[in-house]
């Protein structure tokens, strides 16, 4: 089941991967080369907002959607890159890249005319931020669930949110969408840490009980694959393309 919802979404994926194979080139140099391109995580975001949003198996994505979801894709990207980042680590051309990146995503909102979609996408990025310097100042524990959902669970949440809306779902499951969202987003940020602990699994099982109320039975059975994909797949390697 979950390998045949992925296969599903793979030639989108795919599609927006090679869209933005020109933003990963800088002077004539691909800027992969300055950081830990972890690809199974960059995808994830992007897979959800099309689970959501897309229905036409088969067929490449409407150019307005695929402009969203190249938007997902970078600031996914932008954050990766950001979490390598250390306190005592030589970083600094990862965090000029994360940076770059993050412009690239406001040029690409500006490019498509998404502009109403700019502040809550930059209230997202400013707490990812905010999250961060926490944990630096001591303020903050790994663990705590304000941080793995400023960190990682606002932002899925709103990719959920963004494609459950563009995919013309009714006002309750768009709201479910959210909830689904943010109870992965929490799973994964722990669980790309490497961080276990009991309450864990509580965010998956919360997010499998909400999606078994959504009304469309494919996006059902396709998000409730992306997540025993996620279950099976180590994050930090892999691809799910």
């Amino acid at each position: 089941m979950e390998q045949r919802a992925i296969d599903r979404l793979r030639p989108q994926i795919s599609q927006i991967q090679t869209k933005i194979n020109d933003e990963m080139k800088y002077n004539g140099k691909d800027i992969v080369d300055f950081f830990n391109y972890r690809a199974f995580e960059d995808c994830i975001p992007t897979a959800l907002l099309l689970a959501f949003a897309y229905n036409d198996t088969g067929e490449e994505l409407e150019e307005n959607l695929a402009e969203l979801a190249s938007v997902v894709h970078l600031i996914g990207m932008s954050t990766n890159v950001h979490d390598d980042v250390t306190e005592d680590s030589n970083s600094a051309g990862q965090i000029l890249v994360g940076d770059l990146l993050y412009g690239k995503f406001y040029l690409a909102l500006c490019n498509a005319n998404y502009l109403e979609f700019l502040k809550p996408l930059g209230e997202i990025i400013c707490d990812i931020h905010q999250a961060k310097i926490d944990k630096l100042r001591g303020k903050g524990n790994c663990l705590d669930e304000d941080i793995l959902i400023k960190e990682y669970g606002n932002f899925i949440s709103i990719c959920c949110k963004l494609g459950a809306h563009w995919g013309g779902l009714n006002h309750k499951d768009q709201l479910r969408a959210e909830e689904i969202g943010l109870n992965i987003g929490v799973y994964i940020q722990a669980k790309k840490s490497e961080y276990s602990f009991p309450e864990l699994d509580k965010y998956l099982l919360n997010a499998k009980q909400l999606i078994q109320q959504l009304n469309s039975i494919e996006i059902r059975d396709n998000i409730t694959a992306i997540i025993d994909f996620l279950t099976i797949n180590k994050l930090g390697s892999g691809n799910i393309v």
